[in-house]
């Protein structure tokens, strides 16, 4: 049966870098008979449309607007999944990624031996990130790695393979970006993921337009893991939670007792017991919501095929050019 590949390349406004990332893209990749390129482009208002007609894209999926690189990925995604096509690989426009690694990401899904293969970037030599940002890089993937059980040492990065499965019934909630939360998605789901380290660009033709500056990066990417940890793994989440208020709770009733022991003539150290109460109600109180949580939660992944098939999903981008 005949391997066919879709590469999908999100763009906004990127009339000088498409030409180049496009023309990157080797004209042939082992295991797969076929490939096509569809360029999704967020609301430009430049010439990237024009551009990516005179370099023979053979898909143009345009949004009505501006809505940001998360719907602008679901929005590819919702396409390949109405395709024919067996495998997607995201690829930015930017040129930062290797497009001769896109082979190294699409043979592990040949053998049907992993559902997504995501190319890890060399963080501490990527030369794009400045020494605070690889820091902050290093401790999001530790800490997403932690909660997704898999070890994965670049969680923003956008180059990515994936097969039918991994994508069957994906949709983001947040507007900013969809590596991490898709990540989490990913790891409730069980979707088998394998991690490689690939090749990028000495060159990038220009930086990140997602954020302005670290503090907005974290600032938009903090919320992201902690409601997706919530949204995919509610009850962990709660649990954890109620640990943080259970553990001083129990240490000042030991406290108490064995002041208690210790001198039992005296009635003091009542503040003790008062406070441990509080901190033990407070953890329970934690624990019932996130018992609550994962039943909800149960119930919007039921939800979400729904979701996925919805009016709105189906009208929030036009196709501009198919050939046939």
């Amino acid at each position: 049966m005949k391997k066919k590949l879709l590469i999908q390349i999100p763009c906004y406004n990127e009339e000088n870098t498409l030409p180049i990332t496009i023309s990157s893209i080797p004209k042939k990749i082992k295991g797969i008979d076929n490939y096509d390129i569809v360029v999704i482009d967020d609301g430009s208002n430049d010439k990237t449309i024009e551009i990516a007609e005179k370099n023979g894209v053979k898909y143009i999926i345009s949004n009505s607007r501006n809505k940001g690189l998360a719907k602008t990925f679901l929005n590819g995604v919702n396409f390949f999944r109405k395709t024919d096509y067996d495998y997607l690989v995201n690829l930015d426009a930017d040129n930062q990624y290797n497009a001769n690694e896109i082979e190294k990401l699409v043979e592990p899904l040949l053998n049907d031996e992993f559902d997504c293969v995501i190319g890890q970037r060399k963080i501490s030599s990527f030369k794009i990130f400045g020494y605070f940002k690889s820091l902050l890089q290093i401790i999001g993937s530790f800490v997403l790695s932690l909660i997704v059980g898999t070890k994965i040492k670049d969680v923003t990065t956008g180059f990515r393979a994936y097969n039918k499965r991994a994508l069957e019934k994906i949709y983001i909630y947040n507007n900013f970006s969809y590596t991490l939360e898709s990540l989490l998605y990913f790891a409730s789901k069980k979707i088998r993921l394998l991690c490689i380290d690939i090749e990028t660009n000495k060159e990038v033709l220009r930086e990140s337009r997602l954020f302005n500056g670290n503090i907005e990066y974290i600032s938009k990417q903090l919320p992201i893991i902690v409601s997706s940890f919530a949204m995919y793994f509610p009850l962990k989440f709660f649990s954890f939670i109620s640990i943080i208020f259970f553990t001083p709770g129990l240490i000042l009733i030991f406290r108490f007792l064995l002041k208690y022991f210790a001198t039992p003539d005296q009635a003091g150290n009542i503040q003790s017991l008062i406070l441990s109460s509080i901190f033990i109600v407070v953890s329970f109180i934690f624990l019932m919501l996130g018992v609550i949580s994962d039943l909800i939660s149960k119930n919007r992944k039921i939800l979400e095929t729904i979701e996925n098939n919805s009016s709105e999903n189906k009208i929030n981008y036009k196709i501009i050019k198919q050939w046939l």
